[in-house]
């Protein structure tokens, strides 16, 4: 490339990674008394709640911290539950006891007699039909309606401990499938599931109530749901998967809906169900997880597709996947799953402190002058060759996190943009000495580079192979916590790939072409010896 080319190439490149920085980091007021304000990308990215305190201003800000919920399995209750339970019945036995002595009615004594016995039985029965397991748990004994869950040694039977498991992973399944930046599935005490959502979401409380329920997916049809008849499964023997083969999330016009794929068996059975359905005689379908209502549908013209589609005005995408991921979960549920109870929710402050995001500026700036330091130091104006190709890594990098909507600005980006980065520093450094040492060998400074890239290129190649590989092959299966990590990692391994071994090469060449001396430009020397 001539030097003319060249300098309009550079030209054009200066000013295209000005701009785009200039709109990726730059946030500054406008207008008459600084009325308006031009938010950056950066600044419109989302943080994820573990970074703490409140970021931005007006429809933009967001809370750090999120809320928390805990799943206790049935037969399972907390410490503190099962003492004040037990504490509400001793005094309602100290209650009926008072009473009794105070009373001289004969007939109301008898009255009172009564209830006090059947108190105290309650409170006996509740008392020794719990077993405590630990310093927070009470499992269930078992009793004359219901068998517990523990052995005969007090602890949990092995037929609970493969339930709670199963039960386990599937609820990590689910909320790994929200692919939320932030969201966390914890084992507590054991025997109890403790779920945090970030408060940016805007479906936190749904996630939570919803993603714990279990049981066998049935379909009913009816006027009402404690009437509606169960079209699907129709016989015992049979599974939901007869009649649908997924259920996913929809999106049409700015709109999510719940989008249910059904088989050949399911749409002949919701066919004929659905047959006399008109505007003045219609019915709802209810799709049931357990014991508990999901979604309905009103029918109003019969079903002939081999789907059904199903929206609100309450959907919104996190809702709507929500309902979703569940659904399509419940698909492989039984009778026989162990059954969630939500123990309340609670809020939590962010994990990593009001000013995470401040040290985590302050870590990056701290680094990237190290960084520039030396490359500027070791290889002198060579160092601008890496500077664009590390802003353009930069900027590409936040328009992502950005744009992709389970991604956040998080601890979690963060660590794997830093390391990507330094996988694109230490992978441009390998070039660069590549190259050095050709030109030792007594070669031009053109020959030099091109045989250095040649002689590296397949082993930083397949480094970003194995490093994209190893990124999205993780997040496909990763539990909830790490999935943004492995995604970014993924995604900036192919970017630090194509920029070392494409746009940083291009770039050294056009801006090479411009130096008088190629040399100085890349401080490169030939080691002299003295002969003996």
């Amino acid at each position: 490339m001539g030097k003319v080319k060249s300098a309009v190439f550079i030209a054009f490149y200066t000013l295209l990674i000005a701009v785009l920085g200039f709109v990726c980091f730059v946030s500054f007021p406008y207008g008459e008394n600084n009325l308006h304000k031009f938010n950056s990308v950066l600044s419109l990215t989302q943080k994820d709640a573990d970074l703490g305190a409140a970021y931005g201003s007006g429809d933009d800000a967001y809370l750090g911290g999120g809320y928390v919920g805990v799943y206790y399995p049935e037969g399972v209750v907390s410490a503190k539950e099962y003492e004040e339970n037990l504490a509400g019945y001793e005094a309602l036995v100290a209650s009926y006891t008072e009473q009794v002595a105070a009373e001289t009615n004969a007939v109301k004594k008898a009255e009172l007699e009564d209830r006090l016995e059947k108190a105290t039985e309650t409170f006996e029965d509740y008392k020794n039909n719990y077993v405590a397991y630990g310093n927070a748990l009470y499992l269930f004994k078992g009793d004359d309606n219901a068998d517990g869950i523990v052995g005969e040694d007090n602890l949990p039977s092995e037929e609970f401990k493969t339930s709670f498991d199963a039960a386990l992973n599937t609820v990590v399944s689910r909320y790994a499938h929200l692919r939320q930046d932030g969201v966390r599935v914890d084992v507590q005490d054991e025997y109890s599931i403790r779920i945090f959502v970030p408060q940016e979401m805007d479906s936190e409380q749904t996630a939570l109530v919803y993603l714990s329920y279990t049981g066998a997916f049935t379909v009913k049809y009816g006027s009402n749901a404690d009437t509606a008849e169960q079209i699907m499964p129709v016989r015992s023997s049979d599974s939901i998967t007869d009649y649908i083969k997924s259920v996913e999330l929809g999106t049409r016009s700015n709109s999510s809906y719940v989008h249910i794929e059904l088989t050949k068996e399911g749409k002949k059975i919701l066919s004929e169900k659905t047959s006399g359905a008109s505007s003045e005689s219609s019915n709802t379908i209810y799709f049931n997880v357990g014991d508990q209502s999901v979604i309905s549908l009103s029918v109003t013209d019969p079903l002939t597709n081999d789907f059904i589609d199903v929206s609100s005005s309450a959907y919104t995408r996190e809702v709507a996947l929500t309902v979703a991921t569940l659904l399509d979960s419940a698909l492989g549920g039984s009778e026989s799953d162990i059954v969630f109870s939500l123990g309340g929710t609670y809020v939590l402050e962010g994990a990593y402190g009001n000013n995470a995001l401040t040290y985590m500026y302050i870590a990056f700036g701290i680094c990237a002058a190290l960084m520039l330091v030396f490359f500027f130091v070791r290889y002198h104006l060579l160092g601008f060759v890496h500077l664009y190709t590390c802003l353009l890594f930069t900027i590409a990098t936040v328009l992502c996190v950005w744009s992709i909507p389970f991604l956040t600005l998080s601890v979690e980006t963060f660590t794997a943009f830093m390391l990507m980065l330094g996988v694109l520093s230490l992978s441009d450094a390998v070039t660069f000495e590549y190259a050095r040492k050709e030109y030792e060998l007594g070669k031009t400074i053109g020959s030099s580079v091109k045989t250095g890239y040649k002689k590296c290129t397949w082993h930083l190649f397949d480094l970003h192979i194995v490093l994209a590989l190893i990124g999205f092959v993780g997040f496909g299966i990763a539990i909830t916590n790490i999935t943004s990590f492995l995604f970014t990692i993924g995604l900036l391994a192919v970017f630090s790939g194509l920029g070392s071994l494409a746009i940083n090469r291009f770039t050294w060449a056009t801006m090479m072409a411009l130096a008088k001396n190629k040399r100085a430009f890349c401080n490169f020397k030939v080691e002299e010896s003295d002969d003996e």
